[in-house]
């Protein structure tokens, strides 16, 4: 049974209030399984992993009728969970390095016409796992990554399908492991990651075109690895998880600034499978933040307004401090009569208050600690934005 959440959408300085659409879908069908690659392709869903008996699976998602289906397993018994996996001209292609302690360095191509599997030319650089991959002009780029003895790589390779050839490219100066990757405009973007116990928050931008890295603004969280980044027209949306919030962000190349787009309460989990279909988000089958040992099997959509609508990144106000204990500052980009209210994660509103001028103080002292939202509304437009009360 589906359950439907309404749930209070955040757009710094978006010109608009809109609420996005949270659902609690079928469950996922692969009880006690661990999600190794998730991606989508004609507007359906895959989750490629391994089940609690140690069988690896491949399910397919139907949105239109809410239902998985199993699929054609990969031919390779594989037992660990980082698999680097792209998409290029309707196929997916799954890159292992090794396998617990055996080097495997194999690539491996998906079709879901008859859901069948190839082997490819073999990766020829040294196996490792935890890599980050993207795809610009019908080419595939993977980097970085770790081997069975620990050691980090900062190497760039490019595949070409069309001849299954491997071309060695620039490396990058920095070193990411764990990262997330996207693509805008033909260039590639490079993010966050972990190496021994330490959250990086470095940030990097790749073109091909002239296979030159360059290093931009570091990412504004820096506790955070295992996200797998979405795109809703042209917007990447990132999704954090820590402390029962899932955090979505969306970057703006424009600027090189990332701005908090929603937060979503659910059950603190970790290392969830995604997609994007149609421009709806799919997460589904993490772990508990709690006890990493237990997985979950639970499904959600979530429907954001930045699938319809267009972002406009001008600020209309500011808050500090952030995060506060008790009290904040607002100041306004005017002097309109304007009315302030804060909003729980529940949409609820706990306080409102009506302001004349450019700046006001409001005491959220008596607020239970947790994210709440700022909305300012006057005749010209209504801006929300992001407060966290410790």
């Amino acid at each position: 049974m589906k359950k439907i959440y309404l749930i209070i959408l955040v757009i710094i300085a978006c010109n608009s209030y809109s609420q996005g659409t949270f659902t609690q879908l079928n469950d996922f069908p692969g009880k006690g399984g661990v999600c190794f690659a998730s991606f989508s392709i004609n507007g359906y869903g895959y989750s490629l992993g391994m089940d609690s008996s140690g069988v690896n699976f491949l399910w397919k998602y139907y949105p239109n009728i809410d239902t998985w289906k199993k699929s054609t397993q990969l031919p390779f018994n594989y037992k660990y969970y980082a698999i680097t996996n792209f998409i290029i001209n309707g196929k997916a292609y799954f890159y292992i390095g090794f396998d617990t302690v055996t080097n495997v360095n194999q690539l491996w191509e998906f079709n879901p016409i008859d859901s069948s599997w190839l082997l490819k030319n073999n990766f020829p650089g040294t196996p490792r796992n935890e890599c980050y991959s993207f795809c610009i002009n019908g080419k595939a780029y993977i980097g970085s990554g770790v081997d069975v003895n620990s050691y980090v790589y900062n190497d760039l390779w490019e595949y070409d399908p069309t001849n299954d050839q491997w071309t060695q490219k620039a490396s990058l100066s920095g070193i990411v492991w764990y990262a997330s990757s996207f693509v805008i405009n033909n260039k590639a973007f490079i993010c966050l990651g972990y190496q021994n116990n330490y959250y990086h928050s470095n940030y990097y931008s790749y073109d091909p075109a002239i296979n030159q890295w360059d290093s931009l603004s570091p990412f504004l969280n820096t506790n955070i690895f295992f996200t797998k980044p979405v795109i809703i027209n042209n917007v990447p949306i990132i999704y954090l998880s820590s402390n029962h919030i899932i955090d979505l962000y969306k970057y703006n190349s424009s600027s090189d600034t990332w701005q908090i787009v929603d937060s979503i309460q659910l059950s603190g989990l970790q290392f969830m499978g995604s997609f994007n279909i149609n421009n709806v988000i799919y997460l589904f089958n993490g772990r508990s933040n709690e006890h990493m040992n237990l997985s979950y099997n639970k499904v959600y959509s979530y429907a954001s307004p930045l699938s319809i609508k267009s972002i406009n990144n001008e600020d209309n106000f500011e808050i500090y401090p952030n995060p506060t204990t008790d009290a904040i500052t607002i100041e306004l980009d005017n002097s309109e009569k304007s009315t302030i209210s804060i909003i729980n994660i529940n949409g609820q509103e706990m306080i409102t208050k009506q302001v004349t001028g450019n700046k006001t103080n409001i005491n959220i002292s008596a607020l239970p600690k947790g994210i709440y939202l700022v909305k300012v509304a006057n005749d010209k437009a209504v801006s929300v934005s992001k407060v966290v009360k410790e």
